[in-house]
């Protein structure tokens, strides 16, 4: 991939992230006057585990209340350039769930939905965040994709509750952010 190449893509990746945040942000209005709402909006830099680089990521998910089913709306965009198989770019196609997953952490966030890698595919996917409550406190992501979210996202008895025609693609991704910050929207 040249340069120029990746730099649109960061670019596209910027302003998808941009107008995610904004179309999630103008929403907040309207749902609160509904009750109290719930999301996150940020984005950054996620190093990867073998030192060989980072990854790019934006963010932006709001859950507003409604008294027969919550409305969540957003999205999720990560880009790989050392992605195992080459560059990966993954976008999320749809969200099934959102919400506060750590009880001894009130700023960390769980989302769950499918997306497609490069364009291609329906992927399963669970994404933990958490936003750091203090100052010099890290932001930190935590993402499995495809085969690996699997074991994650089990029923009450264990079992997996979503099927995956996944091919065996995996994909995961851990670690403080380097750059960048996520935001609760409450």
């Amino acid at each position: 991939m040249d340069q120029l190449e990746r730099r649109q893509i960061n670019r596209r990746l910027a302003l998808t992230g941009a107008f995610a945040g904004l179309a999630a942000l103008s929403s907040i209005g309207m749902a609160s006057a509904q009750g109290a709402v719930d999301g996150v909006a940020g984005g950054g830099l996620v190093p990867l585990a073998d030192g060989s680089g980072t990854t790019q990521f934006s963010l932006a998910v709001i859950q507003m209340p409604d008294p027969k089913t919550p409305v969540l709306a957003g999205s999720f965009v990560l880009y790989d350039a050392h992605a195992e198989g080459g560059a990966a770019l993954l976008q999320s196609v749809s969200l099934d769930d959102f919400k506060a997953y750590a009880a001894d952490n009130p700023n960390a966030r769980q989302l769950t939905g499918n997306l497609s890698v490069n364009g291609d595919g329906v992927f399963p996917f669970l994404l933990q965040v958490a936003a750091g409550a203090k100052a010099g406190e890290q932001d930190t992501f935590n993402l499995v994709v495809g085969q690996a979210a699997l074991p994650y996202l089990g029923n009450a008895s264990g079992n997996a509750s979503v099927a995956c025609n996944c091919a065996a693609y995996t994909y995961a991704l851990s670690g403080p952010l380097s750059k960048g910050k996520l935001h609760l929207v409450t």
